[in-house]
This record gives structure tokens, C-alpha cells and sequence, in this order.
């Protein structure tokens, strides 16, 4: 789990770099909120779809700088060792993604009930609070030698837990909402025991259920690995491709000053330095051979008689841009 805490932080870093927002959060590596939602944080406010029920499995996997992934890491790896120890390997990784879900559920029923704008949500907190709530259930009845000093430990940490919950910037619905879905599933490890039995549906389900979840967390991730390189790229290159085609519809514009050559030369490199991604790549095309054959380029006036036909085709790329920034959802949802 560590491992894939790591490779993630490191992949929404490089997102960031592309989008130019590192370090633009509050931590140190962190990143602007634009950057976070497009890997995946999760929006309480955003409409709930296909890609908002992604965010309840990757959020949990961004962080907001390097001191918040290495106290959830240290957290997740004590907790984890401590539940092994105690159960099975495969009830770890149970109580980690009931936590995760339990988490983000939480949080949404929490921004629904207050109303309202609301931070997004990013870290594996939920998922450790998970791990803690499945060691309290495993430890309840304790009261005297190891397991006694066990329970005493973990009923501290819950308590710090909830006072940490209260502080500016941290998600306490996350951490109820994990601490609770955890104890739930700690009552089941506890009721099916810590021996596997194959006929047993005590053990069956929980596994299969763990299986299934963990395969839809998989799945989220890829998917978000999958499309967040565009989403970073068309975010950093969209407002520059719709001005560069506002820019070349004036320069067509008979009653406008002409260009100078270091107009046209300064508009031509920001246009080949874009890395545009696919969506908005023909446009840019398009939009360069347009100017060749206007003759601006070449320094010459563009003919009387083809401006308006090229600026039609200018207004026609225009709007060919703009609905691709509509329909990417980034530009019309507030984030």
C-alpha cells in the first residue's frame, strides 16, 4: 500500500509540473487545487458521475505535500503491522479500503448536510483511521496484560484523532467516517476469526467483497493514470490555443494595424511550444496552415478578396477549441 502511495505522489508531481502548479499548495511539494482534482481528488460539490466515484478509491492515494504522505505512510505501516499481526494479511487491506470508502462517504454526507462550497479531500488518512477502527473492535473486550495496554494505546490515538479532526485544513468527517467503516469491518475479522475456514460465508464474502473493491480501486487509478496527462495538457493549453485563433482573426481585421514580424514571430513559437494534447491538436494544426496560406507569415498581406472566408475558418476553429474545453467539463464546473 506504502509502495502505491508512493508511485502515485510522485506521478501528481509531474502532473503538477505540467500544469506549472508545483508547490503552489500549502505543503512543501504541494500543488494548486486544479492539480489535485484533475488526479483525482475528491469534490464534495462536484455532480456525482462515473468520475466522481472514481475519486472515492483515488483520492485517498494524492497528498498534500511530502509531511502529509510521510505521517499517513508511518501511520499505515504501524497500524498495518498491528492488524497483521493480530488477523490475516487479507483483513488488512479490507479494513484499509472499508476506511478509504467509509471516508468519502462521510465527507459527501458531511458537505451535503452543511451546504455550501467545500474544500476538496486528498490523503490516506481515512484509509489508517480504517486500520485503527478494525484494531479497536479485535481489541474491545481486553482489559488486563498486552491486549489490555493495546486497547489503552488505541483508544489514545482515536481520542488525538478527533482533536486533529477540529484543526484548519483537516478532514475530521474523513477520519469519523474511516474510524467508523474500520470498527465495522474489525467486528466482522472478529466474528469470522482470525482462522480461514473455505465453506465458512463468514470468511467467503468479506473476501470476495475485499477482492471486488480492491479491483474497482485498481481500476480508478489506472483510469485517472490513464487520462489526467490530457487533462493536465489541456488545461495548461487551452486559454493559449483559443487566444492565439483571437489573435489571428484581428491581424485578418482590414481596419487593424498590421503585425510586426516580432509579433508574428513571438505568435508562431508560442503556438509550436504548446504540446497541445490530442483533442486540440488538429486545431492547432489547422489553425497554422490557415496563417501560411493567409501569407502573414511571409510577412505579405493577406488578400482582400479570401479575409472574410478566412476569418469564417478562423471563427469555425475558434469555436472547434471552445467545445472541446466544454466538453472536457474543466472550464464550466468550478473547481
Amino acid at each position: 500500500m506504502i509502495g502505491a502511495l508512493v508511485v502515485t505522489f510522485v506521478a501528481s508531481l509531474l502532473l503538477a509540473k505540467e500544469l506549472g502548479t508545483l508547490g503552489a499548495g500549502g505543503g512543501f511539494l504541494g500543488m494548486s487545487t486544479l492539480a489535485y482534482a484533475v488526479c483525482g481528488a475528491l469534490d464534495p460539490d462536484a455532480p456525482f458521475d462515473a468520475r466522481q466515484a472514481a475519486t472515492w478509491f483515488t483520492y485517498a492515494f494524492l497528498h498534500g505535500g511530502l509531511f502529509h504522505i510521510l505521517m499517513n505512510s508511518m501511520s499505515i505501516h504501524q497500524l498495518g503491522r498491528m492488524l497483521d499481526a493480530l488477523t490475516m494479511p487479507r483483513n488488512v487491506y479490507m479494513a484499509f479500503l472499508a476506511g478509504v470508502l467509509g471516508g468519502a462517504a462521510t465527507v459527501e454526507l458531511w458537505a451535503a448536510i452543511q451546504g455550501g462550497r467545500h474544500a476538496i479531500t486528498v490523503g490516506a488518512s481515512a484509509g489508517a483511521c480504517g486500520l485503527l477502527g478494525a484494531l479497536l473492535a479485535l481489541t474491545y473486550k481486553a482489559r488486563g496484560g498486552f491486549f489490555g495496554e493495546l486497547r489503552k494505546e488505541l483508544l489514545s490515538s482515536t481520542i488525538l484523532l478527533v482533536i486533529i479532526g477540529f484543526l484548519p485544513g483537516i478532514s475530521g468527517a474523513g477520519h469519523v467516517g474511516g474510524l467508523i467503516a474500520g470498527a465495522l469491518c474489525g467486528l466482522v475479522i472478529r466474528k469470522r476469526g482470525s482462522l480461514r475456514f473455505p465453506n465458512d460465508p463468514l470468511t467467503i464474502i468479506p473476501d470476495a467483497l475485499t477482492s471486488l473493491v480492491g479491483a474497482a480501486c485498481l481500476a480508478a487509478v489506472l483510469w485517472f493514470a490513464a487520462t489526467a496527462p490530457q487533462d493536465a495538457k489541456l488545461l495548461r493549453t487551452a486559454k493559449p490555443v483559443l487566444r492565439c485563433i483571437g489573435t489571428f482573426s484581428e491581424w485578418l481585421d482590414p481596419s487593424a494595424p498590421r503585425p510586426s514580424a516580432a509579433d508574428i514571430d513571438e505568435w508562431v513559437v508560442e503556438l509550436d511550444g504548446l504540446n497541445a494534447p490530442r483533442t486540440l491538436r488538429p486545431i492547432v494544426a489547422d489553425l497554422l496552415r490557415l496563417a501560411h496560406g493567409s501569407g502573414l507569415l511571409d510577412g505579405r498581406t493577406p488578400d482582400p478578396a479570401k479575409t472574410p472566408e478566412m476569418r469564417a475558418a478562423a471563427e469555425t476553429l475558434f469555436k472547434r477549441a471552445a467545445a472541446v474545453v466544454d466538453d472536457s467539463g474543466w472550464f464550466v464546473t468550478p473547481r
